[in-house]
């Protein structure tokens, strides 16, 4: 249930785990770069990126340890080196290399097709449209997370000192570390959003069935573009002010962006009842092949 949860997520909101495939890595990274400021180098990104996969428990603890106070507890020499090797950590990975390779593989191959329809001036449907930029979604996706560990259900044990306690300064200053990763991340919401909602853009001028299809359209597309940069900006400036309302903000935000999500949806469905007749015509990849003659 909780799996076909994140896949209404990815449906509505699939920038939503670009952002958060690339926050797990900055994140990783500015924890290994606090660690190594204190000759701590035995900890790479490999481990961190497990740690914020919930790979790490205390024996005493029915919960995964936090990342930031796994940190905190390495920099007060309560933990010294890692429990497993890197190597060791990416044998435990479930990720099929194979799998991963062919479907990147056959992404592209789509890709390449829609790209060729364009170049020959032929129509694109809204539904190819959407899935092209699900595409891209998809094999950025893969590639960032070649590395993360997948689906941790049995976590590493550490062994810690029942009487140890984290250190608040310590944890504080490991905050402080990655605050500017925050804005990074909002930066990077923003930029993916407006990526992904722009893209549907293509679509402006596109024959639908209904003039009111087309303006639901034309009024969607760019508000998913333009709604996830006005969300950063609100939580980017409610971090700087520490305002408590910019959450509600952002809440009220999302609203309408799903609802727009939703609408491209089910336009790009609805869409394919009546399809113009120049979608049906092929792209003649012979001409791409360099050849003798006229």
């Amino acid at each position: 249930m909780r799996k076909f949860g994140w896949f209404v997520v990815a449906m509505v909101a699939p920038e939503y785990f670009w952002m958060e495939a690339t926050d797990d890595n900055m994140l990783a990274e500015a924890y290994v770069y606090y660690l190594k400021s204190l000759q701590k180098d035995a900890w790479t990104t490999s481990h961190l990126r497990f740690s914020l996969a919930r790979g790490f428990k205390e024996r005493t603890s029915q919960s995964a340890i936090r990342t930031d106070k796994l940190v905190s507890l390495i920099a007060d020499n309560h933990i010294d080196e890692p429990p497993m090797s890197k190597n060791e950590l990416k044998d435990r990975g479930k990720a099929d290399l194979i799998a991963v390779i062919l479907a990147i593989l056959q992404l592209l191959w789509f890709g390449i097709q829609e790209l060729g329809r364009y170049l020959n001036s032929l129509i694109i449907t809204p539904l190819e449209i959407l899935t092209v930029a699900f595409t891209f979604s998809a094999i950025y996706i893969y590639i960032v997370c070649w590395e993360k560990p997948q689906d941790v259900n049995y976590p590493i044990i550490l062994d810690l000192d029942p009487s140890v306690q984290v250190d608040e300064d310590t944890l504080r200053k490991v905050k402080t570390s990655v605050k500017e990763h925050k804005y990074k991340r909002l930066m990077f919401l923003a930029a993916a959003g407006a990526f992904f909602g722009g893209f549907h853009c293509i679509a402006w001028n596109y024959p639908f069935p209904t003039l009111e299809e087309r303006i639901i359209w034309r009024t969607c597309a760019p508000l998913t573009a333009v709604l996830p940069i006005l969300s950063s900006l609100v939580l980017m400036y409610r971090s700087y002010r520490n305002l408590e309302n910019g959450k509600k903000i952002h809440g009220a935000l999302s609203i309408p962006y799903a609802i727009a999500r939703l609408a491209i949806i089910g336009l790009a469905f609805s869409s394919i009842r009546a399809l113009p007749a120049s979608v049906f015509e092929k792209v003649n990849w012979t001409n791409y092949i360099p050849h003798l003659g006229g």
